[in-house]
C-alpha cells in the first residue's frame, strides 16, 4: 500500500514538473523562480494528499466502528457477574474465558448521567453463547434505548463417559472421563464434577464418548428385583410386618410392585431403605 502510493505521487511529481516547464518557458526571464514557486506550492500540495491518503487507509485497515466505551465495559461487568453466580451454583470451573460486545451504530455517541438499566432479553438457560440485552437511560432530561449482543465463550470442564455405560448399572469411577465444552454452545445441564455420580445409576444407556447429563443418572438401585423385603404396614392405630418379593428394581422413596409371600397378593410399596417397603393404603 505504501510502495503504491509513494510510486503514485511521483507520477504525479513528474507530470505537474513537465506541465510547469511547457508553461513557465513562456516567461524566460522569471523561469527559474516561477518553475521555483511552483513546484513548491505543487509538492506541499501532494505532501497534504499524501497524508490525507496514509491516514484513510491507515482507518480502512482499522475496520473497527466507533464504539461507547463506557457501555461497553459497563454490560461486560454485567455479564461476568452473571456467569460468576452461575458457576457458584453449579461448581462450573471455567477457562479462556472471552466476553464480547456488539454495539449497535452510533452508540459512541450516547450518555447518562445516571447509572444505565440492563435488562437481559435472551431465553438461554445459562449466561453463555450469544446473549440479548437492552440498555436504557433513566434520565428524564435526554432518555434512551438501545438493542445490543453479548457473545459469551471458554472451556467449561464437563463429565464424560469414557466407555458406553448400560442402563440401570451402577457408574463406576471407570466408567468417567474428566474434559470440556464450549460454553458458547452450553444450553443444557452438565456434570462437571465425577465424584457426584459415581456409584450412582444410569437411568438410560449413555453412550462413549458422550456428555454425561444429571438427567441420565439417579440414586442407585437398594432394592433389585427377586430381593426378599420386608412389608410394613402402618396406621392410626395399628402397624404390621409380613414378608414379601420385590417384582421391581427400586432406589429410596421409588413406589415398586411387591408379591406378599403368605398370600401372593400383588400390592405397591415405596422403598424406604435396604430390604424394606412400606405399603401404600
Amino acid at each position: 500500500m505504501l510502495n503504491h502510493t509513494s510510486n503514485h505521487h511521483q507520477s504525479q511529481t513528474r507530470a505537474f514538473t513537465k506541465l510547469m516547464d511547457l508553461t513557465v518557458a513562456k516567461f524566460p526571464p522569471y523561469k527559474t523562480r516561477a518553475r521555483t514557486y511552483l513546484l513548491g506550492a505543487v509538492m506541499f500540495a501532494l505532501a497534504t494528499l499524501g497524508n490525507s491518503h496514509a491516514w484513510a487507509a491507515q482507518s480502512s485497515d482499522d475496520g473497527a466502528k466507533p464504539e461507547n466505551l463506557a457501555l461497553s465495559q459497563k454490560l461486560k461487568a454485567h455479564v461476568e457477574t452473571l456467569l460468576k453466580r452461575t458457576a457458584q451454583a453449579y461448581g462450573w470451573n471455567i477457562s479462556e474465558l472471552s466476553v464480547q460486545v456488539t454495539q449497535p451504530s452510533g452508540s459512541h455517541r450516547l450518555i447518562c448521567s445516571q447509572d444505565v438499566d440492563i435488562h437481559r432479553r435472551d431465553n438461554r438457560l445459562y449466561p453463555t453463547g450469544r446473549l440479548r440485552f437492552t440498555l436504557s437511560c433513566p434520565d428524564k432530561a435526554a432518555p434512551w434505548s438501545i438493542q445490543t449482543q453479548a457473545y459469551v465463550d471458554g472451556e467449561l470442564a464437563a463429565v464424560y463417559a469414557a466407555q458406553t455405560i448400560a442402563k440401570d448399572s451402577v457408574i463406576q469411577a471407570d466408567d468417567l472421563l474428566l474434559g470440556s465444552t464450549s460454553l458458547s454452545t452450553l444450553n443444557r445441564s452438565v456434570i462437571t464434577d465425577p465424584k457426584r455420580i459415581i456409584h450412582q445409576r444410569a437411568q438410560r444407556q449413555i453412550r462413549q464418548g458422550q456428555l454425561v447429563a444429571p438427567e441420565r443418572v439417579s440414586e442407585p438401585f437398594i432394592i433389585q428385583r427377586g430381593d426378599k423385603v420386608i412389608m410394613e404396614a402402618k396406621g392410626e392405630d395399628f402397624a404390621a410386618s409380613m414378608a414379601g418379593i420385590a417384582l421391581e428394581n427400586g432406589f429410596v422413596n421409588q413406589q415398586i410392585r411387591v408379591r406378599n409371600s403368605s398370600s401372593g397378593k400383588v400390592i405397591k410399596a415405596v422403598v424406604v431403605q435396604h430390604g424394606k417397603v412400606q405399603t401404600l393404603f
